[in-house]
């Protein structure tokens, strides 16, 4: 399996990682999906209808997000951003700094929360944080991989230290 580990659809589209894929799978005759297209399957599967956001995002692009899960029929209910412009210094940024972010969203009391970003430091502290705010913290490295996993064959609850994701999609019909 070939996994795009990338974001963009999140704001541009869900089409276009479907394309992407679908190319891919042309191309190489191996299977093949994205990120955004693992959260989909994720939000479909439980049936998520709110959200908290958390990313390192423009507001430009934050706003197309949350206008895209709105389509989706998912209600973001408060979000953070932290409006840096350089990819690669997505990665920068402390895991404290972005647990702060994390239980400032849950404030508002979203089923879930979203780490939307391949390159921002979430996986690690999401079993701590699930704990501290009994919410689902959703970080899109683990999505990614968690998806993977069932689509492969292989139980994602095996992993037990990065989020209850792992076990969600272990449970997904």
């Amino acid at each position: 399996m070939i996994a795009w580990n990338g974001t963009s659809a999140s704001w541009l589209g869900l089409e276009k990682d479907r394309a992407l894929c679908a190319m891919i799978e042309a191309e190489t005759g191996i299977k093949a999906t994205s990120t955004s297209l693992a959260y989909d399957r994720l939000f479909q599967g439980i049936g998520l209808k709110t959200l908290g956001l958390v990313t390192p995002y423009l507001s430009e692009v934050q706003d197309l997000i949350i206008a895209q899960y709105a389509s989706l029929g998912i209600t973001v209910t408060a979000d953070a951003r932290l409006e840096e412009k350089v990819n690669h210094a997505f990665a920068t940024y402390g895991v404290d700094q972005i647990a702060q972010m994390i239980r400032d969203v849950a404030n508002s009391k979203p089923e879930a929360i979203s780490i939307l970003c391949t390159n921002f430091r979430g996986a690690p502290q999401a079993a701590a944080l699930e704990a501290e705010t009994g919410i689902q913290i959703l970080d899109s490295v683990s999505v990614t991989a968690a998806h993977c996993m069932r689509e492969l064959g292989l139980d994602p609850a095996r992993v037990t230290e990065w989020g209850s994701v792992f076990q969600t999609f272990s449970d997904l019909p």
